[in-house]
């Protein structure tokens, strides 16, 4: 619970950063370059920032980020973060690696004791912290990979395969292997973006472990990318399937390989490729699927006919010897056999009658109701429709304030609060837009009533981020304002919360050196962040815009120094990561996200 907690107090400091919203036009080349400098200035000096903290894993967990960051800026530079990242992270590994063999030569020396346990706090050996540490270890292991494969795929999966060379410890290295598969194919599947011959060759060798649904993922992925080579792939899929016996409850996985590939030499053809298996191999899987059912003890209890379209089309034989196997219904089943069943269905198909009357009578309440919701729905299209398009009609002051009026009332039967704020700063902006700020402070003053202007818990802090939002959009003086008093209330609370958390964290598993350990946030948190959040980027960056030095003193007006890194590094991504001819989202389409 206190980690989840630590995870929300975080977000809500990011959101806060990505909340404001100007209305600047699209900059031009040069201001655009300026823009760029000043994140990288602020990125340099957020780096120094980063090298001063007290938790290791946290300054691994941030350097990997300013790497990608930097990336963005100058390619060189980054990788060469990069490199200086990976090997502190090897010296850490080393350094677990080490402590834990010395700890069980100990263990093996006193013959067997079990050593002493204090009281109440038992399971605080020294071995078990540093399982626990080693552990972590591993999460950030996939973070450090997940942030160097957004620009290198080959060289991320490289890392992860390498890196864990560096443990020598039998227990160690088996739990890490354990939980990497999925991980691994997760980033070939990236690989195979850019690479698909190479996505393929690793691939073919993670099949020495099985196969999986993850891996029909990536041949999918590879097919896409390139056909030849996820025939070649499957290719391999299939050796994989023919020359090791596979358990009975893993059918399903190869059943959907089948139906999927079936899909990919459909008649007529959808598209040019050549399908990713001929008829014959389809009749090799399909056997392997046959002997599968065949052999599973337990596939009985729950085999239900599904594959029998399949296995008849490709294998008769097998099919008929599964359905006497699992007594499935035949022609030669008996009189009495038939009988039974024709009453059975009988009935079923009596009750399925009359359950299907009384759920098709017509309920006057819920008819009203439906109706209702496609009313408001249509009201809210066309107040859509004519909101966003008043402030390029040049309407007349009587005719615009006539339909303000109506989607005020519109949109006060619209949802939650939080639907209610977005739709009137959307309205607001285009007010303002339109030239009458007067009428746009007024309806903006509309959706403040509906905030709590001393924010206590997690829902007032989302809703005045929204209030802040609709204000950088009509007046963006305000937003800074307010944002920055936001985030003086929340520091506080996120300090009282770290203290409470430091209480019972006997462990030092959130929070060390006296610092919330974020490593599980590093690298792809970020990107998740701005993603969830939808329009987060380019309100950012209209923020940024308009005054860069507010910007970056919000950031720093976070009393966590890990909180506040993130905060610095989610601004400076928005910036350097911004692609030519990227279209950003509006609130148009936050409104429509509550839909």
């Amino acid at each position: 619970m206190p980690r989840k907690i630590i995870l929300s107090l975080i977000f809500l400091f990011t959101a806060g950063l990505v909340s404001a919203q100007t209305v600047t036009d699209t900059a031009k080349a040069e201001e655009k370059e300026k823009l760029r400098k000043a994140a990288v200035e602020f990125l340099r000096e957020t780096m120094v920032e980063v090298n001063s903290m007290r938790s290791l894993e946290n300054r691994l967990s941030f350097g990997a980020e300013l790497a990608s960051l930097m990336w963005f800026h100058d390619e060189k530079e980054g990788r060469a973060i990069y490199m200086g990242v990976t090997a502190d992270f090897r010296r850490l590994l080393f350094e677990f690696d080490s402590q834990l063999n010395q700890i069980e030569a100990a263990e093996a020396s006193a013959d067997g004791e079990e050593p002493d346990m204090v009281g109440l706090f038992m399971g605080q050996s020294p071995k078990f912290v540093l399982e626990r540490k080693f552990q972590k270890a591993m999460e950030m292991r996939q973070q450090i990979a997940l942030s160097l494969a957004e620009h290198e795929p080959d060289r991320a999966l490289a890392f992860f395969a390498d890196s864990i060379t560096a443990v020598t410890n039998k227990d160690f290295r088996a739990r890490a292997e354990e939980r990497d598969s999925g991980f691994e194919i997760q980033l070939m599947q990236q690989v195979a973006e850019t690479n698909a011959a190479r996505a393929a060759q690793y691939g073919a060798k993670a099949l020495e472990k099985g196969f999986n649904y993850q891996h029909l993922e990536l041949l999918k992925k590879i097919y896409a990318k390139d056909p030849e080579k996820g025939i070649e792939f499957a290719g391999a899929i299939l050796s994989r399937y023919k020359s090791s016996k596979m358990e009975g409850s893993d059918s399903w996985v190869l059943h959907s390989l089948i139906d999927w590939a079936e899909s990919t030499g459909s008649t007529p053809p959808k598209t040019d490729k050549k399908p990713i298996f001929d008829k014959s191999q389809l009749r090799d899987l399909t056997e392997v699927l046959a002997q599968a059912v065949l052999s599973g003890d337990d596939e009985g209890e729950h085999f239900n006919g599904m594959y029998m379209e399949i296995l008849e089309k490709y294998t008769p034989t097998r099919a008929a010897q599964i359905k006497t196997k699992y007594r499935m219904n035949t022609a030669g089943s008996g009189r009495a056999a038939n009988a039974a069943n024709a009453a059975a269905n009988a009935m079923a198909a009596a009750a399925n009658a009359m359950s299907v009357a009384a759920n098709t009578a017509p309920d006057p309440v819920a008819a009203r109701r439906a109706k209702a919701a496609e009313e408001r729905l249509a009201a809210e299209q066309k107040l859509m429709e004519e909101v966003g398009t008043m402030a390029s009609k040049n309407l007349p002051a009587e005719e615009r304030n006539k339909i303000v009026e109506q989607a005020r009332k519109v949109i006060s039967r619209s949802g939650g609060p939080d639907k209610k704020i977005v739709a009137l700063s959307m309205l607001a902006s285009q007010v303002a837009k339109a030239g009458d700020k007067e009428l746009a402070a007024a309806i903006m003053k509309d959706a403040e009533s509906l905030t709590n202007p001393q924010p206590k818990n997690y829902q007032d802090y989302i809703l005045n981020w929204m209030l802040i939002t609709g204000y950088a959009a009509v007046d963006p003086e305000k937003a800074f304002p307010k944002l920055n008093d936001t985030i003086f209330r929340l520091n506080g609370t996120v300090e009282a919360f770290v203290k409470a958390a430091e209480f019972i964290d006997i462990r030092d598993e959130m929070i060390s050196d006296g610092e919330v350990q974020v490593g599980q946030f590093g690298g792809s948190m970020l990107r998740g962040l701005t993603k969830e959040l939808k329009v987060a980027e380019p309100t950012l960056r209209h923020l940024a815009k308009a005054d860069f030095a507010k910007t970056k003193a919000a950031a720093n007006a976070v009393d966590r120094p890990e909180v506040r890194i993130l905060a610095k590094m989610l601004i400076i991504r928005t910036i350097l990561s911004e692609k030519e001819g990227e279209k950003e989202k509006d609130m148009f389409e936050m409104f429509n996200s509550f839909k």
